[in-house]
């Protein structure tokens, strides 16, 4: 198993550690939606996609590669 290093900017940790928190029972999701910073029902779909993906569905998808609108190489 390769592991890899998943940059995460100081948000997105904010919202995997609150989400752990929902896991764990210590907020509900309904305390924790201002602290995501989002609505209940966003709020949902990134517990759901935290829950099948992990910490990499936090992040945003296009990170690391480049923009659509840079010029040739």
């Amino acid at each position: 198993m390769t592991e890899r290093t998943l940059a995460m900017s100081e948000s997105e940790r904010l919202r995997m550690m609150t989400l752990e928190d929902v896991i764990a029972g210590r907020k509900r999701l309904t305390e924790a939606t201002p602290d995501l910073g989002v609505g209940y029902r966003q709020a949902q779909r990134l517990l759901r996609n935290y829950r099948e993906g992990g910490a990499e569905s936090l992040t945003h998808g296009l990170r690391g590669r480049a923009g659509n609108r840079t010029l040739g190489e």
